[in-house]
């Protein structure tokens, strides 16, 4: 694969795209990574879904979903914490599908998605870790949380590269990665907005 500086956001696209194209099977395991993430937690918040369709007013619907978990009870809590638990898992495990077509690896299709569960403690103390450290920093104001944000961005593809490895030593690896480049980064986050506002 050609070199590409971090700054240039199209050929990093243009590359990303080609190795799509160069995988069979890669449309199958994004719509089932999809099911997998959306549909418990649709399931589980029915109710609060359906209010939000019968009072027709944006803003209620928004304030109703905002707060869903307090609709909740104590046993349904405890299922959604869990189920966040395992589809963060499932989560790494689409990142990690998606770094190996980037690098041209061959991949397992559906196999894939539960890739990271062989080393799930680790993946879960990082988990942790990470939304402790933004949450933390966020307390400050919400700008340091975002550089935060950015600075741990790559301690899961670090945790993948280095099995032997533990989640601080990938969280300090990540922090020395991203020095320099967490501007460079965040205009990439940017440059998708109009596609995460389509998602939305």
């Amino acid at each position: 694969m050609y070199p590409l500086s971090p700054s240039d956001r199209g050929g990093l696209k243009t590359r990303a795209k080609e190795a799509i194209r160069g995988t069979s099977g890669v449309y199958l395991v994004t719509i089932l990574y999809l099911l997998l993430t959306n549909v418990p937690d649709l399931a589980l918040y029915r109710g609060t879904i359906a209010t939000m369709l019968r009072s027709g007013d944006p803003e209620v619907m928004v304030q109703i979903w905002s707060n869903r978990a307090q609709t909740l009870g104590a046993g349904a809590a405890l299922v959604s914490t869990l189920l966040s638990l395992v589809l963060s898992i499932i989560q790494y495990s689409y990142s990690q599908y998606s770094l190996r077509i980037g690098r041209g690896i061959p991949v397992n299709k559906t196999d894939e998605l539960f890739s990271c569960f062989a080393r799930f403690w680790d993946f879960f103390v990082l988990n942790l870790l990470t939304s402790i450290f933004v949450a933390l920093w966020s307390l400050l104001l919400v700008i340091p949380g975002i550089i935060a944000s950015l600075a741990y961005s790559q301690a899961a593809f670090v945790l993948m590269d280095n099995p032997g490895m533990s989640a601080m030593e990938a969280i300090r690896r990540s922090k020395e990665l991203m020095q320099g480049h967490k501007g460079e980064y965040f205009v990439l986050l940017l440059s998708f907005l109009g596609w995460d506002l389509l998602c939305g």
